[in-house]
């Protein structure tokens, strides 16, 4: 009687045994992160990008950490998942573009208040040229912003915050359209969820007054992606996604490291039929027509007499290439094997290298590890189940290779330097998860991703560029330092232990 009462409670709700795995599993990943965050595990007491908390007033931090309990609770996870799901149909009538502008005002609102590392550097360029190789449109923009602040009255970096803001809500609408995409057919309803995936984490700081070139390399990259998966599914034709990158390529060069995936859109598109011989030449006309805005771009600075800049990138490009080294420009890239380690000055997969990576991976998407071995481990037949994800592969691939050789100058202050990397990592961890997970569940476990990623990271973090900090890590007063940059430069005793 009592194993014909057991059976009959599971037929009658097939999800509880679901819901309590993931309820153990979220309680588990909640206690891990919250003694991370407190620094009571000594191995992580120096991990930058896990101890936010500590930077903040003390009742915020007991907030965050009985607010992100209650996620272990599925009766909790199931009333929020209902209560955004009623908020979605009633934003739905809401026209998308004042949806843009109030999300504008909000970062705008949000916004950081701290030029570091590379913020104030670009900045001090932008005085003087009109552009920079390898950021070459997304510095013309960020020039252009900082020039009509100017005219209107307004310090400088406003105008880049500004610019940086406005990006935010043109991502925003951008990738509401993007998770349409990489939701299975017929469930498009994913989409909000899909975004929440994405942008929880630090990614959300980047566009809230953030001054860097990111922010609009990020828009490029969006688009390229949601059009893209549009071509794959038959809906777009090529021209569009090879205008979209060829813009990302023009805002900033590590944008040419998605080339491959672009070129491999005629093979993944719905079109059965076509020869090789047609793909190939589509192939082509992609690249090519990618290349063009970078190539009209150069022409009319050329035409314009933009000399000086022309000089800049062209010794810029041989440096970063290694063909001519010059000891007053940035090195780029990671030491080989054996090298010794000195400040940011890593040396290629080294402790301090796998540090930086383990914490800006964290920060910008904290859940991305945890699920991608979820995925390995439970569903390793989804890696090449569909185009999209075949394709998504393909962005990835490079992107991941080129965070593994990159230097991180800035070390800490350079976290989000891998953003459009982790960005492309997340789509396809959500395009898997919603493939192979109910629809159910699949909202089940988005609850407990988007709210621990922002209230361990995002929320926290936006705090952290607004607020008076305590002494809690380099993102504290006094820790940055200009001469990080430098080649074989000691960190001060100070910053030394979080390298």
């Amino acid at each position: 009687m009592r194993a014909v009462g057991i059976s009959s409670l599971a037929a009658m709700d097939p999800r509880r045994t679901t819901t309590r795995s993931l309820s153990i599993a979220a309680f588990a990943c909640w206690l891990v992160l919250t003694l991370m965050q407190l620094a009571w595990i000594p191995f992580f007491s120096r991990a930058w990008g896990v101890n936010f908390w500590r930077y903040l007033p003390s009742p915020l931090g007991v907030g965050f950490a009985l607010a992100s309990l209650a996620l272990c609770s599925g009766t909790v996870r199931e009333r929020i998942a209902d209560a955004a799901a009623i908020l979605a149909k009633r934003c739905a009538r809401v026209p998308l573009l004042l949806v843009a502008i109030l999300v504008v005002a909000a970062l705008w609102l949000l916004r950081s208040n701290g030029l570091k590392g590379d913020s104030a550097l670009l900045l001090l360029k932008t005085l003087n040229a009109w552009f920079f190789f390898p950021e070459t449109g997304g510095t013309f923009l960020m020039w252009s912003s900082v020039q009509l602040a100017k005219v209107t009255g307004h310090f400088g970096p406003s105008g880049a915050q500004l610019l940086t803001c406005v990006s935010g809500g043109i991502a925003l609408l951008l990738s509401l359209q993007l998770g349409r995409s990489l939701a299975p057919e017929g469930r498009a309803g994913l989409a909000p969820a899909i975004v929440g995936l994405l942008a929880s984490g630090g990614i959300l700081r980047i566009f809230a007054g953030h001054v860097e070139v990111y922010p609009t390399l990020l828009v490029g990259v969006i688009a390229y992606l949601w059009l893209s998966l549009e071509r794959i599914a038959g809906r777009r034709s090529w021209l569009a996604p090879s205008l979209a990158l060829g813009i990302a390529v023009w805002l900033h060069a590590s944008a040419l490291l998605l080339v491959p995936s672009l070129a491999w859109l005629p093979w993944l598109a719905r079109e059965g039929s076509a020869s090789t011989s047609t793909r190939c030449v589509e192939a082509v006309r992609s690249v090519a027509l990618a290349a063009v805005p970078v190539l009209a771009f150069l022409a009319v600075m050329a035409l314009l007499g933009r000399r000086e800049e022309f000089e800049q990138a062209f010794a810029l490009a041989l440096n970063i290439l290694g063909i001519q080294h010059d000891p007053s420009l940035i090195r780029r890239w990671v030491q080989g094997f054996g090298e010794v380690s000195i400040g940011t000055d890593v040396s290629f997969l080294s402790w301090g290298q796998l540090k930086y990576l383990l914490n800006a991976s964290f920060v910008l998407l904290p859940a991305a590890l945890p699920c991608a071995l979820w995925l390995a481990l439970r569903a390793p037949s989804t890696l090449l189940k569909t185009p999209k994800a075949g394709f998504l592969i393909a962005t990835c691939v490079p992107l991941l290779a080129y965070g593994l050789l990159l230097r991180a100058c800035w070390g800490p202050f350079d976290w989000d330097l891998f953003s459009v990397g982790m960005f492309c990592f997340g789509c396809l961890l959500a395009h898997l998860l919603a493939s192979w997970l109910t629809e159910r569940d699949f909202r089940d476990l988005a609850v407990v991703v988007i709210g621990f990623q922002l209230l361990f990271v995002g929320v926290p973090f936006l705090l952290i560029g607004m607020m008076e900090l305590k002494d809690a890590g380099p993102f504290a007063e006094g820790y940055f330092e200009f001469e990080l940059h430098l080649e074989r430069q000691p960190a001060s005793p100070q910053l030394a232990p979080w390298l």
